[in-house]
């Protein structure tokens, strides 16, 4: 206590003001503080300046001051702009910032959790302050969409986190739509390869095949049922069906060519893929998908001026 400053008069800024920037969590934590209405005000701000370079710190403080203006009288709008703040900092580039929004989140959806459960309200006044905390608690909670975290989750590699608001969110659009998401489950297309992603990445073998199965009735979907069932060369007829009949997206294009190369090497025909590898390496965007394959139809067919003809080839992204 000895670190805090006298209050600042009124119409000067005080140190929560000066520090205030959307662009940093410790930026969003100062603009917190300044919403403070209590008379922890006066300590959250002498915290400030040891929070910068300190995350851990930063997040600690923030949790406390939401619980401050959960708890306060403070203006759902002032509410709404911060929460704006926080939301957009799941596109930050850097994991800890995403993670530490990813935390603030998990104890909201605690404190909410906990205001639901408490059955032993005899008293209308109990009943009136678990409901505002509960409007409060969602008011400050809607900018930070399930959907965003999923993006947000992905990007860090938090693939379990992805997984549960991404399921969440197909579950409460479901609802939305009056459909119940149990009774005849099913997502698009664009959800379920997001699924199958995602349940790839926690080496989830049920989890993608599952996905699959409450997918549309697509090409692409059937392709991919066909290939989780090692069934290659059903797998390969549909992606030579896909590739004659032409797409319009080059992106797509490229999957279609690398899973006819994927199939024609799981079925050991590492001669055909090395040649469909190299017949696609001229064309513009496709070639960069195909080193992968390339260099295992080479190493296993033990032909080495192609290995390192391979190894030559552009490398995507990815690699």
């Amino acid at each position: 206590y000895q670190l805090i400053d006298p209050p600042p008069a009124d119409g000067v800024p005080g140190i929560a003001d000066k520090l205030y920037d959307d662009c940093t969590f410790e930026g969003v934590v100062a603009q917190a503080v300044a919403l403070v209405q209590s008379q922890q005000r006066a300590l959250f701000e002498a915290c400030l300046p040891a929070i910068q370079g300190n995350h851990a710190l930063a997040l600690f403080l923030m949790q406390h001051v939401v619980h401050d203006l959960l708890s306060s009288n403070t203006p759902l709008k002032d509410l709404g702009n911060l929460s704006a703040s926080l939301a957009s900092l799941l596109d930050s580039s850097k994991h800890e910032t995403a993670q530490a929004v990813f935390s603030l989140v998990d104890d909201m959806i605690q404190r909410r959790e906990n205001a639901q459960g408490d059955i032993q309200v005899s008293r209308t006044v109990d009943t009136k302050t678990r409901d505002k905390l509960i409007s409060r608690i969602d008011h400050l909670r809607k900018p930070i969409s399930n959907r965003a975290i999923v993006g947000a989750a992905m990007r860090c590699g938090a693939h379990a986190r992805a997984l549960r608001f991404l399921e969440e969110a197909i579950i409460d659009e479901t609802l939305a739509k009056g459909i119940s998401p149990f009774d005849c489950p099913s997502v698009g297309e664009e959800d379920c390869l997001l699924l199958q992603s995602v349940y790839r990445d926690l080496d989830e073998a049920d989890g993608v095949l599952g996905a699959l199965r409450i997918g549309p009735s697509t090409a692409t979907m059937r392709t991919l049922q066909l290939e989780q069932a090692s069934r290659w060369q059903d797998a390969q007829a549909c992606y030579e069906e896909q590739l004659a009949a032409g797409s319009s997206e080059h992106l797509g294009r490229r999957a279609v060519i690398c899973g006819l190369v994927r199939c024609s090497q799981n079925m050991r025909r590492f001669e055909s893929s090395l040649r469909l590898v190299h017949g696609m390496a001229e064309e513009d965007g496709i070639g960069t998908g195909l080193r992968p394959f390339a260099v295992e139809a080479a190493w296993q067919l033990s032909s080495w001026d192609r290995l390192e003809q391979a190894l030559g080839m552009p490398a995507c992204d990815s690699e």
